[in-house]
């Protein structure tokens, strides 16, 4: 499991790409809800914030957006926690330069919080406020 978050660090796309495709085979056999989707959960998270800030390339950027779909299929919940870390960034997917990626974000928020969505905004914005005034500085 390290290996895959290993080659999620690397600077080739096609490599990250590849480890992204092996993470989403492995969280397929792992049980919702479980210890092991939850430290899946909070590593890819960490790596999920720094590849939509930094990552050029788009596929690696839409790889990610992928993944987050099937940990949110394998338990939603979970997320709650991370909201204040990945609202900001996930937000900010919403409107990325490849539509391809913009719309894989916003599918995911709609998977996530179905018909909630609005009212997760609502209490989840004031993450994004604080992110843009610390990275706009």
């Amino acid at each position: 499991m390290l290996l895959i978050f290993k080659r999620i660090q690397k600077k080739d796309a096609t490599t990250k790409c590849k480890a992204f495709k092996e993470l989403d085979t492995y969280l397929g056999n792992t049980e919702k809800y479980s210890e092991e989707h939850q430290n899946l959960l909070t590593f890819f998270l960490y790596h999920y914030c720094r590849i939509l800030v930094n990552e050029t390339d788009k596929q690696v950027r839409e790889a990610a957006q992928i993944t987050l779909g099937n940990f949110i299929n394998k338990g939603v919940k979970r997320l709650g926690p991370h909201m204040s870390k990945i609202f900001p960034i996930w937000f900010c997917s919403f409107f990325d330069s490849s539509p391809e990626v913009a719309a894989a974000g916003s599918k995911n928020f709609e998977t996530a919080f179905k018909g909630n969505g609005s009212k997760v905004f609502l209490l989840s914005f004031k993450y994004f406020l604080h992110f843009a005034d610390e990275h706009l500085k």
